[in-house]
């Protein structure tokens, strides 16, 4: 019978060879012959004639495009079959033994994968020309991670965003299987879990969607970057998969059901924070007060106020470091108690990074009060148009080059007490008060520093 079938079946419809290009992609539309498919999968005629319809649909071959929406599949019709037929077997996948477990840490459940299912002939499975119409080769599996993930500073108030496959983007393409397209995975919910160890114990959290994959209105899992900093670590591992609890805010991995979903490998990356950028700052000229666009620069090089050009820890007294006669120069900040840099910003990393002016807070240890007042924003940001000063919103720094910018600390930072209110003072210096730059006014992270000796006379 099994034999018949296929004798009967390619008679009927091994007429025209009907093969479509698209984006380099072989497509196969009715009518179908078997040296249609024989070509789509890559074999000569003489190997398609002798494989015959049994050999093509088998799989055995390997070629098969297994997340192809159209292809052979078990289903005992004889006919052409129905999409709702071919839902019903999810599209000739098979989802691995044990694909379900009861934590999401389990490293060997999260190896398993989805496999394709082709038919083996006979009356419960026979082979089916038709199956291949819509077939086309080079389709990708319904999820994938985005891969390692590294975060830096600039990420702090930022979100991750973790979108499962076609059916979670709202992007459905007509011949590439989604995840909405395994019924058993319906009433899961798109789940990240993260692994990860603080001195010496390990412990899972989980964050999920809000809809299942089943409900109509799409979604992906978020995952607040400035919550993953609260860990104390800098590293975490992640698993994407479903779970049957929703679960919203990330916290411990609840008792549930979680499930392997289908992709081409294990669902597993890594997310790394860092606390760096790659960029090297120099702080190249100081002057006192505060900048503005439209002028020049001027100052004096920063050097000239601390050879060492680094924080120096105050080891008692107003004049350590000898006066304005020796190499160690005090700097007057001013009638306003602020300096202003000239930093230049060289990027060593891979791909251009923009620092937002808004995202850029300032900080004085040590200073003519003796004290270090709270963070404050930058007062200017500036970038120079060959040698004018221009405001910015932003600082971007290509790959690879060196960009010049002007930065204004805070009024009053040089004189404020540690509850930031303003000091007076008489006559007065101290070696070496630190100016820091920092990223974001929350969770901030220093970018940047120099020493500076500085005096208000």
């Amino acid at each position: 019978m099994e034999y018949f079938q296929a004798i009967a079946t390619t008679t009927l419809f091994d007429r025209i060879t009907n093969i479509s290009i698209i984006s380099d992609m072989a497509k196969i539309t009715a009518p179908i012959a078997l040296s249609t498919v024989g070509a789509a999968l890559g074999f000569s005629a003489e190997e398609t004639r002798r494989m015959g319809l049994g050999g093509l649909c088998n799989g055995e071959h390997g070629r098969t495009s297994m997340w192809a929406r159209y292809k052979p599949v078990r289903h005992p019709s004889l006919l052409p079959l129905t999409e709702q037929q071919r839902l019903s077997v999810a599209y000739g996948m098979a989802e691995p033994e044990g694909a379900v477990c009861g934590h999401p840490a389990d490293t060997a459940w999260q190896e398993r994968l989805w496999r394709y299912a082709p038919p083996r002939g006979g009356f419960k499975e026979p082979f089916r020309l038709t199956d291949w119409d819509g077939y086309r080769t080079g389709r990708t599996a319904p999820v994938a991670t985005p891969g390692t993930i590294y975060l830096s500073p600039l990420d702090n108030n930022g979100t991750l965003r973790f979108p499962f496959g076609t059916g979670a983007s709202g992007i459905v393409a007509s011949d590439n299987l989604g995840v909405d397209d395994f019924p058993t995975l319906a009433d899961y919910y798109p789940c990240v879990a993260l692994t990860f160890d603080v001195r010496g114990t390990s412990y899972t959290r989980i964050a999920t969607a809000a809809s299942t994959f089943g409900d109509s209105i799409a979604s992906a899992v978020s995952l607040k970057v400035n919550a993953l900093r609260e860990y104390l670590t800098d590293r975490f591992s992640y698993f994407m998969c479903g779970c049957s609890t929703c679960q919203t805010d990330l916290g411990p991995a609840p008792a549930a059901r979680y499930i392997v979903l289908p992709s081409d490998a294990p669902l597993r990356d890594s997310i790394i924070l860092s606390t760096s950028l790659p960029l090297r700052f120099t702080f190249d000229r100081v002057r006192a007060g505060a900048v503005g666009a439209g002028s020049l620069f001027g100052g004096r090089p920063v050097s000239e106020y601390n050879p060492l050009g680094t924080i120096i820890p105050d080891t008692g007294g107003d004049n350590i470091g000898g006066d304005n006669s020796d190499s160690y120069k005090y700097l007057n900040v001013g009638s306003r108690a602020t300096v202003s840099f000239r930093i230049e910003i060289y990027n060593y990393g891979s791909t251009a990074i923009t620092i937002p002016a808004n995202a850029l807070y300032c900080s004085v240890s040590n200073n003519l009060a003796g004290a270090t007042p709270p963070l404050a924003p930058a007062a200017a940001v500036c970038v120079f148009d060959g040698i004018i000063m221009n405001t910015a919103s932003s600082i971007t720094i290509p790959a690879g080059e060196t960009v010049a910018c002007a930065i204004s600390w805070p009024e009053y930072c040089c004189i404020r007490n540690a509850a930031g209110g303003t000091v007076m003072l008489g006559p007065t210096r101290r070696f070496n008060a630190g100016f820091r730059l920092h990223l974001n006014s929350n969770s901030p992270t220093t970018i940047a520093s120099t020493g500076l000796n500085i005096s208000n006379y």
